[in-house]
């Protein structure tokens, strides 16, 4: 990993022009091991479902990181334009944020299929019943502005 974040460093170096602060090698260091973190449990959750294929998992692992360096690629040419590092981390928490989601959908799925995840089952318990009221809130408020949308509907036959 130090290897793979030294050749990183020394492109980015070479088209910025300065070397990485510490404080962000240190979160694109974290950012990574979100990555390989929820590739490890994902992996898990296929085994534990039976949905194991090794060219699908492959294949999306691929995928996922070309898309991440292609957003590191962005983020990198915006902060030679600007010469600043913030593209750099922003774009390192927005990783460390879909990561994360990704990890609790996964953890969820794991519950489903009877995993115990020890002390972790209190704290998935807790963000399912989140999710949920944070998905009725969408769905309420989506009756809303149809409501809104099919009152306005009306007035305008009416006018």
């Amino acid at each position: 990993m130090r290897n793979v974040l030294g050749v990183l460093g020394g492109v980015v170096i070479a088209a910025v022009g300065s070397p990485l602060p510490e404080y962000l090698v240190k979160t694109l260091s974290v950012s990574g091991l979100f990555i390989v973190l929820d590739t490890a449990v994902g992996l898990w959750l296929a085994f534990v479902s039976g949905k194991a294929q090794s060219r699908k998992a492959i294949q999306m692992l691929v995928s996922k990181i070309i898309q991440y360096l292609i957003l590191l690629s962005l983020c990198i040419a915006a902060s030679m334009f600007t010469g600043r590092w913030d593209w750099v981390l922003l774009c390192s928490f927005g990783i460390m944020g879909v990561e994360a989601m990704s990890l609790i959908e996964t953890a969820i799925q794991l519950e489903k299929y009877g995993v115990n995840l020890g002390p972790l089952s209190k704290l998935i318990g807790q963000l399912k019943r989140f999710f949920a009221v944070m998905g009725q809130m969408d769905t309420e408020n989506k009756e809303v502005e149809e409501a809104k949308k099919e009152k306005e509907d009306e007035n305008d036959k009416h006018s």
